[in-house]
Formats: structure tokens, C-alpha cells, sequence
């Protein structure tokens, strides 16, 4: 009983430190006045205050006060707020977030995939051949995709995929993908699988890549041509709403299983999955980004190289790289950033973060930045690119 009231607690003050309440002090009030408040023991206060530290919103001083951490009034550690978003990312977005980190999961499980794994695909794609009920065809297609994800031996990066998987479950998701299903499709699916897997056991990471992004490339085209915001709004008029909403519900429960797993990645897999998508963000941005985003992301650039304390800086550097993936005009790469930055603002990141964060690294990191704004500023999406893959560099060399 003791571990629901603090659970339920942890989620009210959350609640509480997020609104407007104790944003003035930063300081939370003591044990007993919390306890009072709730209505309950003060190891059951302690136990709500040591899960919100362990999330980096609050700083806790043996004796004296506890402190809301300047980082959290920028960044977003709620998991279930960023899960509601998930629940409604369009088909569109979707499949551009697959055509972002799939084919980097080929490469990687090209080089890292055991004997088994390969083995297990190529069942598995032999299984797809004989296969033309559709629905039997479509669970062979996704199993195919996961093993490569499982394959490439990063859990981060298989989690994220497990959070694809859900959200092509939805009835609009589907409907797309079966209205545009035939025979002909049915075989070009195979002769591309067959192309990847033969990559993969050639151990080719080059090969497939381009494998898997022709795939993709070919499997956007089919679904949606240009259209694919119109093609979304079709297939939501055609699916059942009261269906949808039902599951809508089942898929929150199991989305927020999948980011509490994701909330304990380890840094090393969760850099080099930003490794994947923020050169890619930063790209995008710099082909998407209206004005009012180039505005903003200045702004956060000035506000972290003018910013004097540690605490300061970290927030509008979360801040800076926030509005980068805002301004991809994509749901599901800002619901991404959103789970960078949650799991940035535990306390294990956020202590390892202060270890290595020296002067001098702080005044590279704000050129680095500049660099990163000028490009996209300029519309040149490969230079962006290539400025933020260099940034995240510097920053994994002085991590680990």
C-alpha cells in the first residue's frame, strides 16, 4: 500500500513541481509539511522525493532544502505525457521516422548479427515467400523487421522500434497499408527482403543500408505517392472511431511499458542512437524550419552562451536541441527528442554530464551550436547534418 501512495504521490507532485506553484522558490516544502499534505508517513514522502531526484527534477540536501532543478523547466520527464502524443503520430511520420533509423539498424546489424539471428531471418523470410493471406503476410513482414532491430544489438534502439511496432498497429495505420496491397507488391516486399538479407549475411553494412532505404523508399511511395497527410485523413475517416479509441487505450498501456524500458537504456546505446537521428533532425530542419523557428533556435543558442551557471546552460542546450526537432514539422522525431531529453534529466546522466562538463567544453559546444543554427539558417541540410553528427562526437568522446 505504502509503494501505491508513493507512486500516486510521486505522479502529484510531478504535477504540482510542473505548474506554477513553487516555480518563484525552486524549493519544495519540507518532509513533515508533505507529509501532513498527503496524509502519509514520511518515508512514504521520502521514497516520492527519491524517484523525482532519480528523474533529475529535484535536488535533495541532506538537512536542509530540496530544489527543483533549474533543467526541468525546460525538459519533459513525465513518460505518459510524451506516450499521449505517440498515440496520435500520423502514418506519414511514422514512415519517415522508419526511413530515418532502419536503415542504420541494417548497417549495424550487418555487422553485429550472430549466426543465429541470420539464420532465424532468412526462416523467416522463406516463411514471407509462401506466404499471400495478407494478414499472415503482414506479421512475417513485421517479424522480418524486428529480428534486424534485435540483430543490430542495441537496446535503445530496439525499444524504439517496439514503439514503431504499436503505433503501426492502429486502425488508420492500417488501413493505409492494406488498401495499397496486391499480389505485385506482395512479390516486389520479397525481392527486396531477399536483397537485405543477402547484405546481412554478406556482413555488407554499405549494401544494407541501401538496401533497406530503397525498401522503405519504395514501400512511402506505394502508400502514400505526394499525398501523404491526405492519405492519413482518408484512412481516419474510414476507420471506427469507438474501435479506435478502445484501442488507442491499450496501446498507451503498452507504449508507456516501452519508454519505462527505454528510461533505463544505457548512455553509451542512447548516444549512438542520437548519433542515427539528430543529424538527420538537424537536416530536416534546415529544408522545413519556418522564421519563427530560426528565431527560436538563435535565441536558445544566445541564452546557453550567455547562460553563467552549469544548470543555466544544460537547460537551454536541451532547449537549443528541442526547437532543432520542433522545427522538422515531424510528431514523431519531437516526441523522440522529448524521450532523449527525459531520460537526460535522470540523475545518472545528469551527474555524469557535470563530471565532464568543463569551461572550455561548454565554449566548444556553444561554437559547435552556432554552427549547427548557421547551417540550417543557410538551408543547407548536408553541412547541418554533418555539423551536429561532429557536435554529438565531441560530446560521446567526453562522456566515455
Amino acid at each position: 500500500m505504502a509503494r501505491i501512495k508513493a507512486v500516486e504521490i510521486t505522479k502529484s507532485l510531478r504535477e504540482r513541481i510542473a505548474g506554477p506553484e513553487w516555480q518563484k522558490t525552486r524549493v519544495l516544502p519540507n518532509e513533515r509539511a508533505l507529509s501532513d499534505h498527503y496524509g502519509v508517513a514520511r518515508n512514504t514522502i521520502r521514497r516520492a522525493l527519491s524517484t523525482l531526484e532519480q528523474e533529475g527534477i529535484l535536488t535533495r540536501h541532506v538537512g536542509r532544502e530540496t530544489v527543483i532543478n533549474e533543467t526541468f523547466v525546460t525538459g519533459v520527464t513525465d513518460l505518459s505525457a510524451i506516450v499521449d502524443r505517440l498515440t496520435e503520430i500520423s502514418p506519414f511520420d511514422i514512415m519517415n521516422m522508419r526511413l530515418i533509423i532502419e536503415p542504420h539498424a541494417a548497417a549495424t546489424a550487418a555487422q553485429n548479427a550472430s549466426e543465429g539471428k541470420l539464420e532465424a531471418l532468412r526462416d523467416v523470410h522463406m516463411r514471407t515467400v509462401d506466404e499471400r493471406r495478407v494478414v499472415e503476410f503482414e506479421a512475417l513482414d513485421a517479424v522480418f523487421h524486428e529480428l534486424i532491430f534485435r540483430s543490430a544489438r542495441n537496446e535503445f534502439l530496439k525499444e524504439l522500434n517496439e514503439l514503431l511496432v504499436i503505433a503501426r498497429r492502429r486502425k488508420p495505420v492500417i488501413a493505409i497499408r492494406r488498401s495499397g496491397f496486391s499480389e505485385a507488391r506482395r512479390l516486389e516486399t520479397i525481392a527486396q527482403h531477399e536483397e537485405i538479407l543477402k547484405a546481412l549475411m554478406a556482413r555488407d553494412a554499405e549494401a544494407a543500408t541501401e538496401a533497406m532505404k530503397l525498401h522503405l523508399s519504395v514501400r512511402s511511395r506505394n502508400l502514400f505517392g505526394g499525398h501523404g497527410e491526405a492519405r492519413h485523413a482518408e484512412a481516419i475517416d474510414a476507420a471506427d472511431t469507438v474501435a479506435h479509441a478502445d484501442e488507442t487505450s491499450d496501446d498507451a498501456e503498452e507504449l508507456l511499458d516501452v519508454m519505462e524500458r527505454i528510461a533505463g537504456s544505457s548512455p553509451a546505446d542512447v548516444m549512438n542512437v542520437r548519433l542515427i537521428v539528430e543529424p538527420k533532425a538537424a537536416s530536416v530542419s534546415a529544408a522545413n524550419a519556418r522564421r519563427s523557428d530560426l528565431v527560436a533556435i538563435r535565441n536558445a543558442h544566445e541564452l546557453a552562451t550567455s547562460s553563467l551557471e552549469t544548470e543555466a546552460f544544460e537547460a537551454w542546450d536541451g532547449e537549443f536541441h528541442k526547437r532543432i526537432f520542433e522545427s522538422t514539422r515531424n510528431d514523431f522525431l519531437t516526441a523522440l527528442h522529448d524521450i532523449f531529453q527525459a531520460i537526460r534529466l535522470r540523475k545518472n546522466w545528469l551527474d555524469m554530464k557535470r563530471r565532464t562538463l568543463t569551461p572550455e567544453r561548454r565554449l566548444v559546444y556553444c561554437d559547435q551550436h552556432s554552427a549547427i543554427y548557421q547551417a540550417i539558417a543557410n538551408r543547407d541540410p548536408i553541412l547541418a547534418a554533418e555539423e551536429m553528427h561532429q557536435h554529438l562526437l565531441a560530446i560521446q568522446k567526453n562522456l566515455f
